[in-house]
């Protein structure tokens, strides 16, 4: 399974993840919330609105709420996504190691190196 760490609003995560169950807002004061897979719910037989535990120690004795589950091709054995922020303030090391981005549809190629690169180069732990 992928641990995914990203900038995500916690309150609109649809703006930046495919939901195929509607966003949970309501979770335990405390908890921190993740979204899941759809193969990670088939897989672990996970659903909507559970507390479960993810085997990393920075998590341990920690309250983890699925507060939703989203669509991802990409990782077909199972993923978590988890708010960057939330990643951070838990400790967790993080690593650059997957990129995606949505050019503008009228930007050249050029500018799109170049924006790549600016971002890259001005994330929180580099490129």
């Amino acid at each position: 399974m992928t641990l995914v760490m990203r900038p995500l609003d916690r309150g609109n995560p649809q703006a930046r993840l495919p939901l195929v169950v509607a966003a949970d807002s309501r979770w335990p004061a405390g908890a921190v919330p993740i979204w899941i897979s759809e193969a990670t719910s088939m897989v672990y037989g996970w659903q909507q609105g559970q507390q479960v535990e993810i085997p990393l120690p920075e998590l341990q004795g920690r309250q983890i709420h699925i507060a939703g589950i989203w669509r991802d091709y990409a990782r077909q054995g199972g993923s978590i996504v988890m708010a960057l922020d939330d990643a951070q303030g838990l400790g967790l090391a993080l690593r650059l190691t997957d990129a995606a981005f949505w050019p503008e549809a009228e930007m050249s190629i050029g500018e799109l190196t170049q924006g790549l690169k600016t971002v890259l180069t001005d994330y929180p732990w580099g490129a």
